[in-house]
């Protein structure tokens, strides 16, 4: 939802409202690795981050198919 409503505030055709989503929750993912893992490198809130979001793309791709 975050996805479309930043694709209709910018009128950016090209970015599809699962990018936008995907990238917002791999910023998200940096927080919440410094939350749970408070003492990570640098490498590890990037690995983090990029997991949170691999998952949300898994999630969305999955919720497409039943549609």
């Amino acid at each position: 939802m975050a996805g479309l409503i930043m694709q209709q505030l910018c009128m950016n055709k090209f970015v599809s409202p699962t990018t936008g989503a995907t990238i917002a929750l791999a910023q998200f993912g940096i927080p919440l690795a410094l939350l749970f893992w408070p003492g990570s490198p640098l490498w590890g809130r990037a690995l983090f981050a990029f997991a949170i979001a691999v998952l949300s793309g898994l999630s969305n791709a999955s919720s497409l198919k039943m549609r």
